[in-house]
């Protein structure tokens, strides 16, 4: 944890569970762009519980991340990262893009963030990590339920890097930076019926999966204690 009272709010601020792929995923697109950040669960020294009081305050919604920088209190992943972007000093990789590109991006990073979260995390992997049921056993009712959305969903994002090299287009752009750790938890996952993992070996999605998990952002995925940088 960083206690703020040591670092500078001119440093983008990132408030959330290291583990929460949305905080990942802001992480991620924040070293793409060459920012250097900071992530803390406390503000001012004192710990901000989830779905506290002082949570709220932060983001009515009760959701992570929340970007602090400044006077700015921002939340929603891709509005944190298409502000970034946008700072002095960012490097945003879709600035080679044009219009209607950015466009694009900005959908897939939408389709990253919202459905990923519904088809993925809520009811499926979620309850793997964390399960609910009696006992503290995984609730496998509700995994089953889940798993056929889960399933389509990423049967489209296959189609779609069947098309493109990157999930917008020819180019790595915030829509790969935020689906990445999405899909790096879809691919830990169990084997949870006859059409075994989730991410098929020598399939696009998993191509993919490998060339974001190559890329230095990818650190964030695997050390959660991972200084900022």
């Amino acid at each position: 944890m960083t206690d703020l009272r040591m670092t500078d709010l001119d440093t983008p601020t990132l408030y959330g569970a290291h583990f929460s792929p949305f905080v990942r995923a802001v992480r991620i697109y924040c070293d793409e762009l060459g920012l250097t950040h900071v992530h803390t669960q406390a503000l001012l020294g004192e710990p901000i519980a989830f779905r506290s009081p002082a949570h709220q305050a932060l983001n009515p919604f009760l959701k992570i991340p929340v970007l602090l920088h400044r006077d700015l209190v921002l939340f929603e992943s891709p509005a944190i990262c298409r502000y970034l972007a946008g700072l002095p000093g960012a490097q945003p990789p879709e600035q080679v893009l044009m219009h209607a590109e950015k466009a694009l991006v900005d959908q897939w990073a939408l389709v990253a963030s919202q459905y990923a979260s519904q088809n993925l995390m809520d009811g499926l992997l979620l309850e793997l990590a964390f399960p609910k049921g009696e006992d503290g056993q995984i609730r496998m009712d509700r995994v089953q339920e889940n798993l056929p959305a889960a399933r389509v969903f990423l049967a489209i994002i296959e189609v779609q890097l069947n098309q493109h090299s990157w999930l917008a287009g020819q180019h790595y752009s915030m829509a790969d930076a935020l689906i990445t750790p999405f899909l790096h938890y879809a691919d830990q996952a169990p084997v949870l019926d006859a059409e075994g993992k989730l991410i098929k070996q020598r399939t696009a999605l998993a191509d993919y999966l490998e060339r974001l998990r190559a890329r230095p952002s990818a650190v964030y995925l695997n050390h959660p204690d991972t200084q900022s940088r």
